[in-house]
């Protein structure tokens, strides 16, 4: 079933763009310049998420009141748009009003951003609600408990401190058991677009979830090395619970 994305946005050049990306991508796209129209279309479709833009110069009322409202109506996320700087009590605001995560269309120089961007930060919302809706929450291998509800994890008695990117990566590791997951598909997913110039971050988080989870860290059991790929898990004794 494909996910639905609802986009309120009144620069109809932008929003058809930003509808020809996600259609290509593989999502249903409905699509409206109103704030008005853009809530009832929210009740009557009940997307997946929804690309809300501040700026709604044409609609009766403005992005941070459909915002508000959306927010009120359900727990759908909502990715923001704007085409100014964001200050960071804009971003407080938008958080407070039930916002998911923002994105500028233009950078510092006034140029547009790239719409593979815009589609790895849909993509990362997206994954997030999936990890929130999976049945298993709890994973076991080895000593090793991981709750990825709670962020909580535990080798044997002793609890550990994992970051909460180390969840996500383990997360990602554990969907695709037994199977290579590269760099970039760990940097795209997992961070939700790629804001680093090399893929060598991965790498030490992978060396610190290996000092944690491991009992031989220069001999990994289950967290294995893709040569010239990424990563696989392999937790062939592991279990997983609702």
């Amino acid at each position: 079933m494909k996910r639905c994305i609802l986009i309120i946005e009144d620069d109809l050049g932008y929003q058809n763009r930003v509808r020809r990306a996600l259609e290509d991508s593989g999502y249903s796209v409905v699509a409206t310049a109103d704030g008005t129209e853009g809530l009832m279309l929210a009740k009557q479709h009940k997307p997946d998420l929804v690309i809300l833009d501040l700026q709604l110069d044409t609609s009766h009322v403005d992005g941070w009141e459909v915002c508000r409202r959306l927010h009120a109506l359900s727990e759908v996320p909502i990715l923001i748009t704007t085409g100014r700087f964001v200050s960071p009590e804009d971003v407080v605001r938008g958080l407070d009003l039930g916002a998911d995560d923002y994105v500028c269309k233009q950078n510092v120089l006034r140029k547009p951003i790239s719409l593979k961007e815009l589609l790895a930060r849909t993509r990362a919302i997206l994954r997030r609600i999936e990890w929130q809706q999976a049945p298993v929450h709890i994973y076991r291998f080895g000593d090793v408990t991981i709750d990825f509800r709670r962020l909580e994890a535990k080798k044997g008695a002793i609890s550990l401190k994992l970051r909460p990117i180390e969840f996500g990566i383990m997360r990602l590791l554990i969907e695709h058991e037994s199977e290579p997951v590269s760099r970039e598909q760990l940097l795209d997913e997992v961070w939700g677009y790629d804001r680093f110039p090399t893929t060598r971050t991965v790498d030490t988080h992978i060396h610190h979830l290996r000092r944690l989870l491991e009992d031989d860290p220069g001999n990994p059991r289950y967290i294995l090395t893709v040569p010239r790929v990424g990563y696989k898990f392999i937790g062939s004794d592991s279990s997983g619970e609702g």
